[in-house]
């Protein structure tokens, strides 16, 4: 278990990195940005930058390294999580496809300290000793 958790971040640099060139035909430059950067001003300067640049796609946090969540889910497990909304995250996302640019989600997956300590920690992954 531990030797998989020490090279997780490779999984997660892989499905970043080439997992948007093997859907896309064409190549696929983009950025990384924030939750923070996403729901400010700034959003819409580096727009701009990407478009001067020949940039096509933007990765944004959609759900965060401890289990928050970007957009409120119609879902049971919806209050589980606590969640720190993207500001207009519908027209930021279509104003990145009217520019061309490939807006891309990045979920954390298999790590999330909210979810794991819900309920007495009922959904948590545990070793077989219980721990």
């Amino acid at each position: 278990m531990k030797r998989f958790h020490n090279r997780h971040p490779f999984f997660i640099l892989f499905f970043i990195i080439y997992l948007p060139s093997i859907i896309f035909s064409e190549k696929i430059q983009g950025i990384y940005i924030s939750r923070y950067v996403a729901s400010s001003q700034r959003f819409y300067h580096l727009l701009e930058k990407l478009k001067e640049n020949d940039f096509n796609a933007v990765v944004i946090d959609m759900k965060y390294d401890y289990g928050d969540i970007a957009v409120k889910l119609d879902s049971t497990y919806s209050s589980i999580n606590s969640y720190e909304k993207i500001i207009n995250i519908k027209g930021k996302v279509d104003t990145l496809k009217k520019l061309g640019i490939k807006p891309i989600a990045r979920i954390v997956c298999f790590k999330d300290n909210i979810l794991g300590k819900y309920e007495n920690s009922k959904y948590a992954v545990k070793y077989s000793d219980g721990s």
